[in-house]
């Protein structure tokens, strides 16, 4: 019983071995439709590249730059986005993105103000500082006095640690709170009063419109926009960074 079971799933896998492509020969096939100016099929192949696993920012980059041209603005700006959540450093994206927001009057999560440093590392990146950091620190407060005499300059470590610690963790709420940002992705988006198909709607969102989610239910997220406008929004017709 188990060899007929192993015959069965090596012929189903075998598709997959002789004719399927890989994630990056999809992501190729992309970027050569791309160059070519064909932008549907462009499209296609990056999405293929995208369920046989490929989510680095340089396919969200290509994907939304491929959105754009196609017209497809509240995508662009989802994948614009994705693509600088997995890599903030990449001006490009962030230039694109600019550019398509201020054409297409879309709007953008605020960057600015104090804490605006705190986006130019990864959640990833600011995951590990904090965990180092925190380790570092304990290390500091109870290993010097069990072995050397009591000095400011331990003290001054401990100190400097814990700061970069708290650092850290803002700078890991500020992704959390970017990541969980919704983008209407439609005009007329509706925004129910309840977590239901049938709900009266309450208000309705232009397409690009962002808004933060506050409580999810089943296919349903609540969100709360910067106008003030706030509902339930079913799952595809608003999509947030993380999804």
């Amino acid at each position: 019983m188990k060899i007929i079971k192993l015959i069965f799933a090596t012929l189903a896998l075998m598709p997959a071995y002789l004719g399927g492509q890989t994630a990056q020969e999809f992501f190729m096939m992309g970027n050569n439709a791309y160059k070519a100016q064909d932008y549907a099929r462009a499209k296609e192949n990056y999405l293929e590249s995208q369920k046989a696993g490929m989510a680095d920012s340089d396919l969200l980059f290509n994907l939304a730059n491929t959105h754009a041209k196609l017209g497809e603005k509240s995508q662009a700006q989802l994948a614009y986005m994705k693509a600088l959540y997995r890599n903030p450093r990449m001006r490009e994206a962030e230039a694109n993105l600019a550019i398509l927001a201020k054409d297409a009057s879309l709007e953008l999560p605020s960057k600015d103000g104090a804490a605006s440093f705190c986006y130019e590392l990864s959640e990833y990146e600011w995951t590990i500082i904090a965990f180092v950091s925190f380790w570092l620190m304990a290390i500091f407060v109870f290993v010097p006095p069990l072995y050397f005499k009591k000095s400011a300059v331990w003290t001054f470590l401990a100190l400097a640690c814990t700061i970069v610690m708290l650092t850290a963790i803002a700078g890991i709420y500020n992704w959390r709170t970017y990541a969980s940002t919704a983008i209407a992705m439609s005009d007329d988006t509706p925004l129910l009063v309840s977590p239901a198909s049938n709900a009266p709607i309450t208000a309705r969102m232009a397409e690009g419109q962002i808004a933060a989610v506050k409580k999810r239910f089943g296919d349903f997220m609540y969100v709360e926009a910067p106008s003030g406008k706030c509902g339930w929004a079913k799952r595809g017709k608003m999509l947030t960074v993380e999804d």
